[in-house]
């Protein structure tokens, strides 16, 4: 399905706050707080009622990573959330950096959030819990995987060779 110029910009509204840009100069800082609150609330509901893979792809695409995990959590849990869409989550979440921990107590309290994350997509994505569908997405346009390949050696957590591989 095609996603329109406007419900794609509602999306980047929804994800990163666009919306913001929109705003003319001096605008109130207390009508500014409550359009902030609407606008929370209809990410809410988009997540809640999301019925389009496209547009929860486009969504995580979007997704400003200053705002937490949470919304990712919510994406991969989504019924139509296809393995392209996980798999775009996993490298935007920096699976790279996580290569080679032996668990999430050797890391930093503010680390922990990220691999959490990566390790709930690859039991989900490598139990075949996601969708096939017809997204695409190719990890190569994260990072150079080569790298990453040749730090898969050793002790570990390591990156499934399955989850370094394009889709569709």
């Amino acid at each position: 399905m095609t996603i329109s110029t406007e419900r794609a910009q509602f999306l980047a509204n929804i994800a990163n706050d666009e919306w913001v840009d929109c705003l003319p100069a001096g605008f109130a800082k207390a009508r500014f707080e409550a359009l902030g609150a609407e606008w929370d609330k209809k990410r809410r509901e988009f997540l809640a009622n999301v019925s389009d893979a496209a547009e929860l792809h486009l969504f995580a695409d979007l997704w400003n990573w200053d705002s937490g995990m949470d919304e990712m959590y919510r994406v991969i849990a989504a019924p139509i959330c296809e393995r392209a869409t996980a798999l775009l989550v996993f490298w935007r979440a920096s699976p790279d950096y996580y290569q080679g921990c032996q668990n999430a107590d050797d890391l930093a309290e503010y680390e922990r959030d990220g691999f959490a994350l990566i390790r709930a997509i690859e039991a989900k994505f490598m139990a075949g819990d996601f969708a096939d569908g017809s997204l695409r997405y190719d990890p190569n346009e994260m990072c150079d995987l080569s790298a990453v390949r040749a730090a898969a050696s050793g002790a570990g957590w390591l990156i499934p060779t399955e989850m370094l591989e394009p889709i569709g």
